[in-house]
C-alpha cells in the first residue's frame, strides 16, 4: 500500500473547446495544469474539421506543459488516462499511418442532407414498421430503439456516410482494410502504440452511432459493411499500452480511455441507478445512470454506455442540447457583455427578460424538437429592450432547454431519479442559470468542485485499473460540490408561464425558419 502514497496520476481531456492536461495526486488534489484552444477549420459552410497533425503536436505540448510544470521526477507519474469528445471521426491509411481526412467534428453539419435522406428511407421505415411489431409483441427495449430509430446530425455513423457518398471508393478501401475509421481515441491510442493498436472502449464506440448497446457489437449492415472494419473494442479502465519514454521524457502506461460526458460522469460519482450528472461545456449533456438497464426512448433520449470495468458493463440514458456555450460566446462577441463571469450579475440586474426570449439553436434544435436546420435569435425585442434583458433571455433559454429535456428523461423513464443533479463544465459557473435549474427542476443542484471533471474522470478511471485507488468507494470519499443551489418556490412560480411562452416562442421559430429557408 505504501507504494502509492506519492503516487501521480496524469489526465488529459481532448475536449470540444480545449485540450487539457492535468496532474493528480493520490488525495485527488491537482498539482499541475495546462491548456490550449482546439483549433478548429471552418471551411465551409456547416464544416467543423481539425487538422490531425495539428491536434497531435498540441496533445504532445500540453503534456510536457504539465509535467514541466509539476517539477517532478519522470518515474513519479504511475499512468495516464484520456478522455475524447464523441463523435469527431477520421479516416487514416492503416499502413503508413497517413490521414485520409482531417478530423470531422460532430459539430459538423454537412451530413444533414444525408440524414434527412436516411431517416426518410424505405429502409429505415421498414427497421421502424419491424421494431413496431416486435415490440408490441413482447415489450423488449432493443425493439423499442428499433421502432422509434432517427439518425442525427451530430452522429458519427452520418459523417461516415456523408463521407462514403461523397467517394464511393471509400468503401471498396475500407472493406480491404486499407482504411482505418475511428473517433479521436482510436487514433490516438494507434499513434500513442505506435501502429500496434486499433482498439476502443464502450463509452466511445457508442458515440459513433454504428455500436449496438445490446448485442454489444459493431452495427453496419446499413451501411453494407462488415464489422471486421472497425476498431476492436477494450474495456474503459484497464492497461491499453506501454507508452515509450521518447514521447512524453516519461515512461508511462495507458490504463484508461473513455468519452468525456462518461469520464465527467464518472468523476461526478454518478455511480448508481437514478444518480443525474449535467455536463454544461460546448455542448451540454444530460446523463442518468441507468445500471445495468438499457433506456430506450420514444422522444430521442440515447442509450449510452457509462463505462466497462471486470467485463460488466453500466449504462446511461442521454440527451444533448447543442448550442449552449456557442450562444454565450456569441453574445459576448457581439458586444452584449465584456466578461462572462459578470452575466449572471447582468441577468439578476433586471426583474425579467423584457418580454424577449431567445432561441438557442446554432447547432440546429436537438429534442424535443429535432431540427437542424434552426438557427438562433431573438424573438419580442423592442424600443424598451437592453443589453441586459437580452442577457437574461440567453441565460433563461439556457435553463429552460435543460428543464424540457429532464422532463422528457423523467416522464420516460422506470425508474426513480434521484432529487439532486452533479453538473460541471464552463457554463456550471453561472449562478443565475443553476438557480433557475434548480428551481424549474425541483432538484438540488451541485456544482462540482474542479473545472476540468472529464480530466479528473480518466484519472480516476486509470488510477483504478493500476492500483492507485483501490475501488470507486474510496473516490467517492474524495468528492465535495463546491457550491449547492436548492429550489426556490419564488421562482418556479414566476416562471411558470414564462416558460410555457418560450417553448411556443421556440416552435413558432423553428416553423417560420422552416418555411422561409427550406
Amino acid at each position: 500500500e505504501n507504494v502509492y502514497i506519492m503516487a501521480y496520476v496524469i489526465g488529459v481531456d481532448l475536449g470540444s473547446t480545449t485540450l487539457t492536461c492535468k496532474i493528480y495526486n493520490k488525495d485527488g488534489n491537482s498539482i499541475s495544469f495546462a491548456s490550449e484552444k482546439v483549433p478548429y477549420l471552418y471551411l465551409t459552410h456547416g464544416a467543423v474539421e481539425i487538422d490531425p497533425d495539428d491536434l497531435w503536436d498540441l496533445f504532445l505540448k500540453v503534456v510536457k506543459e504539465a509535467i514541466k510544470k509539476s517539477c517532478l521526477e519522470p518515474n513519479a507519474f504511475q499512468c495516464i488516462g484520456i478522455s475524447c469528445q464523441r463523435s469527431t471521426i477520421i479516416l487514416w491509411d492503416r499502413k503508413t499511418g497517413s490521414s485520409y481526412c482531417n478530423f470531422i467534428s460532430w459539430q459538423d453539419t454537412r451530413c444533414a442532407g444525408v440524414t434527412i435522406s436516411y431517416n426518410q428511407s424505405w429502409t429505415l421505415k421498414g427497421i421502424n414498421m419491424i421494431g413496431f411489431f416486435l415490440y408490441t409483441l413482447c415489450r423488449h427495449k432493443m425493439f423499442l430503439l428499433m421502432k422509434v430509430l432517427k439518425f442525427k446530425v451530430n452522429s458519427g455513423s452520418m459523417k461516415l456516410a456523408w463521407l462514403l457518398e461523397v467517394n464511393p471508393k471509400l468503401k471498396e478501401m475500407l472493406t480491404e482494410g486499407k482504411l482505418s475509421f475511428g473517433s479521436i481515441d482510436t487514433w490516438f491510442i494507434w499513434k500513442l502504440s505506435k501502429g500496434k493498436l486499433y482498439v476502443t472502449d464502450p463509452t466511445n464506440a457508442i458515440g459513433t452511432g454504428l455500436w449496438n448497446p445490446f448485442s454489444n457489437d459493431w452495427e453496419l449492415r446499413l451501411f453494407g459493411l462488415p464489422n471486421s472494419v472497425m476498431p476492436s473494442v477494450m474495456e474503459t479502465s484497464q492497461f491499453f499500452c506501454k507508452i515509450d519514454y521518447d514521447v512524453f521524457g516519461s515512461s508511462l502506461s495507458l490504463n484508461s480511455v473513455v468519452s468525456d460526458v462518461a469520464a465527467a460522469s464518472f468523476a461526478q460519482c454518478c455511480f448508481n441507478m437514478g444518480e443525474i450528472s449535467c455536463i454544461m461545456g460546448t455542448g451540454c449533456f444530460l446523463s442518468i445512470n441507468c445500471g445495468s438497464y438499457l433506456q430506450a426512448s420514444m422522444t430521442g433520449l440515447y442509450p449510452q454506455v457509462a463505462w466497462k470495468i471486470n467485463n460488466e458493463y453500466k449504462y446511461t440514458c442521454e440527451a444533448m442540447v447543442s448550442g449552449i456555450a456557442s450562444s454565450i460566446e456569441w453574445a459576448k462577441n457581439i458586444g452584449l457583455f465584456d466578461d462572462v463571469s459578470k452575466t449572471s450579475e447582468i441577468a439578476f440586474s433586471v426583474n425579467d427578460s423584457g418580454g424577449v426570449y431567445f432561441v438557442p439553436g446554432f447547432y440546429g434544435l436537438s429534442l424535443p424538437y429535432n431540427d437542424p436546420y434552426s438557427c438562433g435569435g431573438f424573438i419580442g425585442i423592442s424600443n424598451h429592450t437592453t443589453k441586459s434583458h437580452m442577457v437574461r433571455a440567453i441565460l433563461e433559454s439556457i435553463a429552460f432547454r435543460l428543464y424540457e429535456t429532464y422532463q422528457l428523461a423523467l416522464g420516460e423513464s422506470t425508474f426513480t431519479f434521484k432529487d439532486v443533479i452533479k453538473v460541471c463544465g464552463g457554463v456550471s459557473n453561472n449562478n443565475f442559470i443553476l438557480q433557475l435549474m434548480s428551481s424549474l427542476t425541483g432538484c438540488v443542484i451541485e456544482r462540482s468542485s474542479d473545472s476540468e471533471m472529464s480530466v479528473l474522470g480518466a484519472v480516476y478511471l486509470a488510477g483504478l485499473s493500476h492500483g492507485v485507488w483501490k475501488n470507486k468507494e474510496e473516490i467517492k470519499n474524495m468528492s465535495q460540490p463546491s457550491s449547492v443551489f436548492v429550489p426556490d418556490i419564488k421562482i418556479q412560480s414566476c416562471y411558470s408561464k414564462t416558460y410555457i411562452t418560450w417553448v411556443k416562442a421556440v416552435k413558432s421559430w423553428s416553423y417560420r425558419n422552416a418555411k422561409i429557408f427550406r
